[in-house]
């Protein structure tokens, strides 16, 4: 791998964690918004979530105010 492959590599693994770690902290906010918080734990395993369907899923339970169905989907997410 040339030395402009491994650059080109390096700016989209970046890229990628900045867009889930933005994924992350969007859900954060709505629920520290919406619902004064959420469990450490449960923001814990928010953070380890890769798949981007799964993170929308969440995203959307979040914005329409099911806070339980969040948390379900963050444990069900975890235990796969």
């Amino acid at each position: 791998m040339d030395l402009r492959s491994r650059i080109e590599a390096s700016y989209k693994r970046i890229a990628q964690e900045a867009y889930d770690k933005g994924y992350a902290d969007s859900i954060k906010d709505i629920m520290d918004l919406r619902f004064g918080g959420m469990p450490d734990e449960s923001l814990a395993a928010l953070r380890e979530i890769k798949d981007v369907a799964v993170m929308r899923s969440i995203q959307n339970a979040a914005l329409s105010w099911d806070r339980d169905e969040v948390l379900t989907l963050i444990a069900q997410s975890r235990s796969a």
